[in-house]
């Protein structure tokens, strides 16, 4: 298994923490996805909504800004981040 499979593995992984509302547990799976394949802009940015979740609003916003480096035109980034209760505005 390729390192990249074994992240998208990973990843799968921590969805399912994340729809089970382990979000800690779900963080530590997403990091480890990005360990293995730091280049893929949705393992960011589904560890910056654990972050939203668990009210890390500063880790919320570097992962935010890690993805839209990675890739410019990610809008999935922006909208939720920007939207939840109004506590994060600005993604740049």
């Amino acid at each position: 298994m390729s390192k990249e499979q074994k992240a998208e593995e990973v990843k799968n992984e921590a969805n399912i923490l994340f729809k089970e509302k382990h979000f800690s547990e779900a963080i530590k799976k997403y990091t480890e996805a990005i360990e293995l394949n730091d280049r893929v802009a949705s393992y960011y940015t589904n560890r910056a909504f654990c972050h939203l979740k668990l009210e890390s609003y500063g880790y919320a916003i570097s992962d935010a800004d890690k993805a839209l480096e990675i890739d410019p035109n990610f809008t999935k980034v922006q909208e939720p981040i920007s939207s939840n209760k109004g506590e994060i505005l600005i993604i740049s």
